[in-house]
């Protein structure tokens, strides 16, 4: 498996840096995970994951 920065495992969502994200990013994709860029709105992430 890649390596990410922050995980939600139980949701397989993975928050990538930029460096990481054009490493890992297919790996995790090809997993069924959901990628999130480091800049992506934390709000909008735990609103798609439904977490708080």
């Amino acid at each position: 498996m890649g390596e990410g920065e922050l995980a939600w495992v139980e949701h397989k969502a993975v928050l990538l840096l930029d460096y990481q994200k054009e490493e890992n990013q297919a790996v995790f994709e090809q997993l069924g995970w959901q990628v999130f860029a480091v800049d992506t709105d934390m709000e909008m992430i735990k609103n798609i994951l439904g977490v708080e």
